[in-house]
């Protein structure tokens, strides 16, 4: 009998096989006949194919070992094994990651071009692959030049732990060559117990680029940094450091965090900034401003401080500042007040959260600055309304990219005004992180936008939502928008928020 085939009795049952029909009491038994005949034939492959399975594992595992003596063989001649020396370092260099991660509030834009890779263990994984790849690992400077060095637990007192203990750092250190450009990162011990730079960092202060401190630390070399650009300080305390009167030629980028009131250290080269960063929890008026003034060469500012006494204070005549190249200004936290202290007439770049007061403090500044200020970038710790936002928009008519974080409600009344091209002409992006609309409006707002799109879009063609974004990203866009969209999203949405792209 055929296995794959019915014979002739068994196809009498064919109408049992394709129905539920239940069977009549004469053909149950033969039937039964039928599957012991099945199972029979079944057995005999089951044992056929046991045979062949025991016949065929020696040649499968030949069959690996063959692969395996191979492969070994083909890496022998592998391009990789075959690369000259620079094109190595190239792909090692390239691998790495340069970019420390983003802080919440985008200090990073305030550091200087990496010196090299982060001290990730990638480095140390190159260099226990082969004795090849470990020797010119070994020979790259660059690939050691940022060090971190933790002593948060330091004490004098407990074996092997002193200053020079630390032989990581000492390791890296070895690895930078005599040349090679450093950024070095300090975390020092509590308040209570303090950490000696000097000892460390002496003999390469003429090589130091960015240099990070955060803890209590004393005894900053009283030498000159010559190249010294980035100067970052976070919860640091300076034991005896304003008297060695160290020298900083090249300084340009500074970085202060604290967590209390903050005196900025006084060796610090204010006139010569271009980059200050100050994320703190309290600072009096008169030192922040008193720091300002000192700063006449400021690109780019960014202020979060919390608490600031004398803040509500009248602005006298000689307390106004005028910073003539300042192009970016971040402020974040209450303390929109600045405004009032301030000529800016570079400023190109604003980012600041919403307040009760701020369209008229900007208006103030801005007959003083007489800026032509591109890029709007604003949150809103409190739900900002749409006149509130047209009133501020109506005061900065040269803006060319507005985007809100937090804080919106779309509304028809917003999308509306927003049609005319004699708000913001020049306008080519806008993006608002807005509340879920659950009005029932969602249709109408979306065919308000693209009908804003049309009237703003001078070539006549029809406005497109893109579809297959990702979940709660929204992209409007005139058929050919001025700014094209890379297919990224800056900020995320929640459950709560959805992120309107609007390209003109």
């Amino acid at each position: 009998m055929n296995g794959n085939k019915m014979d002739t009795d068994e196809s009498r049952y064919r109408h049992l096989l394709s129905t539920n029909d239940e069977p009549p009491d004469l053909e149950v038994a033969e039937i039964r006949k039928i599957i012991a005949q099945r199972q029979s034939n079944l057995s005999k492959l089951e044992m056929r194919i046991a045979e062949l399975q025991e016949m065929l594992q020696p040649l499968t595992a030949q069959h690996r070992r063959e692969e395996n003596i191979l492969a070994h063989f083909c890496a022998v001649v592998a391009p990789v094994r075959r690369l000259p020396r620079d094109i190595l370092i190239e792909i090692f260099l390239y691998t790495r990651n340069w970019r420390r991660a983003e802080g919440f509030l985008g200090e990073r834009e305030f550091m200087s071009t990496p010196v090299g890779p982060l001290p990730t263990p990638s480095p140390l994984v190159i260099t226990h692959v082969c004795s090849q790849w470990r020797r010119v690992a070994l020979s790259m400077p660059v690939l050691w030049a940022t060090i971190h060095s933790s002593r948060w637990h330091f004490n004098q007192s407990v074996p092997g732990n002193g200053i020079t203990d630390d032989e990581r750092f000492q390791t890296w250190l070895a690895r930078t060559g005599s040349y090679c450009p450093l950024d070095i990162t300090f975390y020092g011990p509590g308040h209570l117990r303090s950490l000696s730079l000097s000892t460390r960092i002496e003999r390469y202060i003429h090589r130091i680029r960015a240099l990070h401190l955060e803890g209590s630390l004393h005894d900053l070399p009283s030498m000159s940094f010559n190249v010294l650009e980035t100067l970052s300080l976070s919860d640091y305390y300076l034991e005896g450091s304003d008297s060695n009167w160290a020298s900083f030629p090249a300084l340009r980028r500074v970085i202060l965090r604290g967590e209390d009131d903050v005196t900025p250290p006084s060796f610090i080269p204010w006139q010569q900034l271009t980059h200050l960063f100050l994320e703190l929890q309290s600072m009096d008026r008169s030192t922040l401003l008193s720091v300002l003034s000192q700063s006449p060469k400021l690109i780019k500012l960014h202020v979060s401080i919390y608490k600031t006494s004398g803040a509500g204070l009248a602005v006298s005549d000689d307390e106004h500042i005028t910073i003539p190249q300042l192009e970016t200004l971040i402020i974040t936290g209450p303390v929109a007040w600045l405004f009032g202290f301030l000529t800016l007439p570079a400023l190109t770049t604003l980012k600041i959260e919403f307040s009760d007061r701020l369209t008229a403090l900007y208006d103030a500044f801005q007959t003083r600055s007489l800026c032509s200020l591109q890029s709007l970038i604003f949150s809103s710790v409190i739900r900002m309304g749409s006149e509130d936002f047209l009133d501020l928009l109506r005061l900065m008519p040269t803006l060319t990219e507005i985007i809100s974080e937090r804080g919106h409600y779309v509304t028809p009344m917003l999308v509306s005004v927003l049609a005319s091209r004699t708000l913001v002409p020049e306008l080519e992006y806008l993006e608002i992180s807005s509340y879920h609309n659950k009005s029932g409006l969602a249709d109408t707002i979306d065919d308000m936008i693209l009908h804003m799109i049309n009237i703003r879009d001078c070539s006549g063609t029809l406005a497109v939502l893109e579809q297959n974004t990702q979940r709660g990203v929204r992209v409007f866009r005139s058929q050919v928008p001025t700014r094209v969209w890379d297919g990224k999203v800056r900020r995320f949405p929640t459950d709560i928020q959805t992120v309107e792209m609007i390209f003109l």
